[in-house]
């Protein structure tokens, strides 16, 4: 493997009481592992809880695992995304996985009971690098294998009622310029290369705002939606334009929906 990472699950004294740990480390104060895109990363789950009921099956988001030290041998392993992990002091209490890091991003890696994860139990794994070269780093990227703007929303319900304020942001690389627009959707998103894939209907649609993307990775788009009962149900599609220093000049962003409450 080109990384090897312990993944000692145990418990320790937090602030609030007893917290689960991997590693002595209990999320949201974890230290991420630090991976790169076509790694074969090695950890070894060992469990050091106490107690009979400290079974700890534990999951990656967004990769499998190949099991060492099973029947299909390094040639045939089995592949999962969740492996159990015995209690401390029983078979199976220390158990060896490999994996492909081929999904740039940040990924939870964590005890798939709901008690022990949300008491902590939970690892970051967070890619290095620039996969795409659009600017942004792999672990903050949205689209980290695609090289193009990605439309955002807010992610709570009272932001989308009548008179409710927010801001619609488009990642990008900093520096560049973002348009955002809106509008009713194409019967089906048509490709204009190498400008990228269209969703709005050109014919309807109505400028938002143009932005300058900040050090983050940000233009910002505050709304505010009129204070009117009758707009319930309401909703049209964003898409961004985004500058880039690439040969096509101009690059259009994912597509997002957005509808009034």
């Amino acid at each position: 493997p080109d990384r090897t990472f312990p993944g000692l699950l145990g418990m320790s004294m937090g602030p609030g009481g007893m917290q689960n740990t991997i590693n002595g480390q209990a999320y949201p104060a974890v230290t991420p592992m630090q991976v790169a895109t076509n790694d074969q990363v090695q950890i070894t789950f060992t469990n050091t809880s106490m107690g009979m009921g400290q079974y700890h099956p534990m999951h990656i988001h967004g990769h499998f695992f190949r099991l060492l030290g099973t029947a299909g041998g390094t040639q045939f392993p089995l592949v999962k995304d969740t492996v159990m992990v015995a209690p401390m002091g029983m078979a199976g209490s220390s158990v060896t996985v490999q994996m492909t890091m081929n999904n740039p991003g940040r990924w939870l890696l964590h005890c798939h009971n709901m008690m022990h994860m949300a008491n902590g139990m939970m690892a970051v794994m967070e890619y290095q690098g620039d996969t795409d070269g659009d600017g942004l780093l792999d672990r903050a990227d949205y689209e980290p294998g695609r090289a193009l703007p990605v439309v955002t929303i807010p992610d709570t319900a009272p932001q989308f009622a009548p008179g409710a304020a927010g801001v619609i942001a488009t990642q990008w690389t900093p520096g560049q310029i973002v348009g955002l627009y809106m509008g009713p959707a194409l019967p089906a998103p048509v490709t204009i290369a190498p400008f990228g894939v269209v969703w709005l209907d050109a014919q309807q649609i109505v400028p938002f705002g143009i932005a300058i993307v900040n050090a983050g990775g940000f233009a910002n788009f505050p709304y505010l939606l009129p204070n009117n009962p009758l707009l319930s149900g309401l909703s049209t599609g964003l898409q961004s334009i985004g500058t880039t220093p690439l040969p096509a000049g101009l690059l259009a962003s994912t597509y997002q929906s957005f509808g009034i409450n």
